[in-house]
């Protein structure tokens, strides 16, 4: 039989697992199994006792270490980007809320002290095409918080206990990957406030990576004026206008919005806070600010990005600007790993080392449904049986029932995914855009395990003739 697109991921992903050979076997089923049944529990994963033994098995081995999980699809990804020039790398943290009352798992404190709940934090990036596609999970890192209370403020710890360092160590190691496996793409990295630091930026321009960071620091720019970075910019004339949608957050509602942007290279200045040290160099600043109108009950958004993008011309400009919003690719993808698709947050599981492996696989799982709603909007005209097996195919429109005009056309991707989102329950008409994840998930979940019922069925068939 030939491979279902879920079990030609799965190899892609796990078949090169740094250790052995059935090591690399069990994981490649159990992330197929993850990819049809996604849950946030091993149990709802895997229907069978003995799958569920193996996989509680492989997560509680102590010599399987997570960064080996890890480099499964951080190599994949890396080998997907290889297509592009370059891809947009989005780089953010959060944290998994978990249960652990007896404090045996592996967790720390998070949020306010007073109001204490308690699990791990993720550090993490994707690899996105210049279509803003995501091609996998590039890497990703856990820390648990110490149950300390730290005593100095956060910009007054050192460089090495501050968990924005973990930015860096990230960045630092996606750069390494790609160039030891000769991927020539150039990993653009994009990085919001909390990354705003001098490590980062300093090691972006000693080694020329790309990297867009959103500043929150007011830096002095060194200028005949003395001036500060948004006061320097700020007297820049306005270069361009970009339109860009923005898509709704807790504090803003979804728009179509001008952007104006200034743009030059500026020299600016960084020092530790209690002013013993001091370092001078150069960057790209972009001042983004809206005009028009804006909601009366909102700010206009405004961005102040750092980077190291050349920024030759107006084009340059824009495309820092837009490379920026690739960045809300990773916000999506916490939605559908965390409360979405795969509910990660859910588990069960009773060590640090376990729960780590098991985000891993999850996190893997909701790039691919991330990758498919984003494909289906890049590329609405692809041919479905570039993503989708016959079986699951068949399945949509024995569930779906389309009319038979429907089906003398050729199955695009859009239309097949657009079939999907209608059994998810998708209507239209509440936000009048493209499916998204929640209804996409939806149906995913009636199509996958009738796909499988079709398999079965035939290779019981197969069997009985032969």
């Amino acid at each position: 039989m030939k491979p279902t697109s879920i079990s030609r991921w799965a190899v892609e992903e796990f078949g090169g697992l740094a250790h052995h050979a059935g090591t690399a076997r069990r994981w490649v089923q159990m992330a197929a199994a993850a990819a049809r049944r996604p849950a946030g529990t091993v149990p709802a994963v895997f229907s069978s006792d003995a799958a569920r033994k193996a996989a509680y098995r492989q997560l509680e081995r102590t010599t399987l270490r997570p960064q080996q999980v890890r480099e499964g699809p951080a190599r994949a990804s890396a080998h997907r980007a290889a297509a592009h020039p370059f891809a947009y790398v989005p780089v953010d943290s959060t944290s998994l809320t978990l249960t652990d009352r007896p404090r045996s798992k592996g967790t720390g404190p998070l949020g306010a002290r007073k109001f204490p709940t308690r699990g791990r934090l993720f550090m993490t990036a994707l690899a996105v095409s210049p279509q803003r596609v995501p091609l996998g999970l590039a890497d990703q890192l856990s820390w648990r918080r110490t149950e300390r209370v730290a005593r100095k403020r956060h910009n007054q710890r050192p460089f090495q206990r501050r968990e924005s360092r973990y930015f860096l160590t990230l960045c630092r190691r996606i750069h390494a990957r790609w160039r030891a496996m000769g991927v020539t793409a150039r990993p653009w990295f994009q990085v919001d406030r909390g990354g705003d630091m001098h490590p980062l930026l300093r090691w972006a321009v000693a080694h020329q990576v790309w990297l867009t960071v959103r500043a929150m620091h007011n830096r002095r720019v060194i200028d005949p004026l003395g001036s500060k970075l948004w006061e320097a910019m700020g007297r820049r004339l306005p270069l361009t206008f970009v339109s860009v949608w923005l898509p709704a957050t807790e504090t803003r509602a979804a728009r179509q919005a001008t952007l104006m942007v200034r743009a030059a290279r500026v020299r600016i200045e960084a020092k530790e806070w209690s002013g013993s040290w001091t370092a001078q160099f150069p960057m790209g600043a972009v001042l983004v600010q809206e005009v028009g109108t804006v909601p009366a009950d909102e700010e206009g958004v405004e961005w102040m990005l750092l980077t190291t993008h050349p920024l030759d011309t107006v084009e340059d400009a824009v495309a820092v600007v837009r490379g920026y919003t690739a960045r809300w690719s990773i916000e999506e993808f916490h939605k559908t790993w965390k409360s979405g698709l795969c509910a990660v947050e859910d588990t069960q599981l009773r060590s640090a080392e376990a729960i780590d492996k098991w985000a891993t696989l999850l996190a893997a799982v909701a790039v691919r449904s991330e990758h498919l709603k984003s494909l289906s909007r890049a590329e609405p005209e692809l041919a479905a049986s570039a993503e989708f097996s016959p079986e699951e195919i068949e399945s949509i429109v024995l569930l779906r029932e389309p009319k038979a005009a429907e089906l003398k056309e050729p199955l695009t991707l859009a239309k097949v995914v657009r079939w999907i989102a209608d059994l998810g329950g998708y209507t239209g008409k509440s936000s009048g855009g493209p499916p998204g994840q929640k209804v996409i998930a939806r149906g995913l979940a009636q199509v996958l395990p009738a796909a499988q019922a079709l398999r079965n069925l035939r290779k019981r068939d197969s069997a009985k003739k032969r």
